[in-house]
C-alpha cells in the first residue's frame, strides 16, 4: 500500500510539472525582423513555440532589423489565478513554478518599439511598452551571452 501511495504521488507530481508549459505564437508586423527570446532566435515569423511557466523568472527579448536600433524588453506574462487555487488546494510547492505564463499571441512592432499581446486569436491586441529598466535588463542579458 505504501509503495502504491508513493507511486501515485510521484506520478501526480510529474503530471503537474509536465503541464507547466505554455504555447505561444510569435510574429512581427514588419518583414525581416529577427526575434530572440532568452536562448531562442526566430528568423521567420509567425512561429509557434513552447515556454515554461514561471513564478519568479522573466523572458527577456531582443528584436532586430537591419538599419534599426534593436528593440529590447521583457515579455509581459499573464497571471494564472486558477493555478494558484489548485496549487494551494493540491500541492502548495507548485506555486513556486507556475503562477505566470506567456500569452498565446505576441506581435512585435519594432518601428513603434511596442509589443502587442492577446489571449485569444479574435481578441483585440493589448499594447506593451517596456520600461527603460526592462529594456536595460534585456540589453544586458543579450550582451552578456
Amino acid at each position: 500500500m505504501k509503495q502504491f501511495l508513493l507511486r501515485s504521488l510521484a506520478s501526480t507530481f510529474v503530471t503537474a510539472l509536465a503541464g507547466c508549459m505554455a504555447v505561444t505564437t510569435i510574429s512581427s508586423s514588419q518583414p525581416d525582423v529577427v526575434i530572440s527570446i532568452q536562448d531562442n532566435s526566430y528568423r521567420k515569423t509567425p512561429v509557434t513555440d513552447t515556454f515554461a511557466q514561471t513564478t519568479f523568472d522573466n523572458y527577456e527579448f531582443q528584436a532586430t532589423k537591419s538599419g534599426r536600433e534593436p528593440f529590447y524588453g521583457i515579455l509581459p506574462l499573464r497571471f494564472n489565478s486558477g493555478f494558484l487555487i489548485m496549487d494551494i488546494l493540491l500541492f502548495a510547492p507548485l506555486t513556486l513554478f507556475n503562477l505566470r505564463q506567456v500569452y498565446p499571441y505576441y506581435q512585435f512592432e519594432i518601428e513603434k518599439r511596442v509589443l502587442l499581446f492577446k489571449d485569444k486569436e479574435g481578441d483585440d491586441w493589448q499594447e506593451f511598452r517596456p520600461t527603460q529598466a526592462e529594456a536595460a535588463r534585456a540589453r544586458d542579458y543579450f550582451r552578456g551571452r
